[in-house]
């Protein structure tokens, strides 16, 4: 599971309600792709609460997904980014290899360093204006690995830039053997696509106790 630990066990998209709805209105998000550092904290694991969230989130998206589309018009796309979308010129196996060069080898995803990130963040930079100004080619079904490789570069993007945000140690993230601080104790987010962001999340309002 060393490889996991940005994907599989922490971050994934904002869960917003109960209902695991997102920031977006109509998507609702479940198992590996919505966050679950609400039950599992800054850490992973190989199942236990890995398979209870994968099977409430479900049940939860899947109810709160039909509840939100009754009685509604179709609704109007909501304009993604223009990367990956037309067809061009770079080869998406190639870009994959790219993302992987930064995201696999241990000595940068797993043993890091503040200097190895903005390496790596410096490639992923260069890699993302050449998608956004050559594109990717193909047609067709390929049309969808295209996209996908566009996520990756994506994702890795905004890996790095909320590692680069944390000058510490906490959970799944290492730097240099530097350990946790109080004051990071806290969930970021990050988004953007030409220009990513990553900002720490607000506190939660904190709630009434029933009497």
């Amino acid at each position: 599971m060393v490889l996991e630990g940005t994907v599989r066990g922490t971050g994934g998209l904002r869960i917003t309600g109960d209902d695991c709805a997102t920031i977006v209105p109509g998507l609702y998000a479940a198992g590996d792709v919505a966050t679950r550092e609400l039950v599992s904290g800054a850490v992973s694991g190989g199942g236990a609460y890995n398979g209870a969230w994968a099977i409430s989130s479900g049940t939860w998206a899947g109810r709160g997904a039909p509840v939100f589309a009754a009685g509604r018009a179709r609704p109007h796309a909501v304009p993604a980014g223009r990367a990956g979308l037309d067809p061009g010129r770079l080869d998406a196996a190639t870009v994959i290899r790219a993302v992987q060069d930064e995201m696999l080898p241990l000595d940068r995803n797993l043993f890091r360093t503040r200097d190895k990130l903005r390496d790596s963040l410096a490639s992923l930079d260069a890699l993302w204006e050449r998608i956004t100004s050559q594109g990717i080619a193909g047609t067709g079904r390929e049309r969808l690995r295209a996209r996908s490789a566009t996520a990756m570069t994506a994702h890795a993007r905004w890996c790095y830039i909320a590692a680069l945000a944390r000058p510490e140690s906490q959970g799944m993230h290492r730097l240099e053997n530097l350990p946790p601080l109080r004051q990071y104790e806290h969930r970021r987010l990050v988004g953007g696509l030409d220009e990513p962001w990553t900002a720490a999340e607000p506190a939660a309002e904190p709630q009434e106790t029933p009497a």
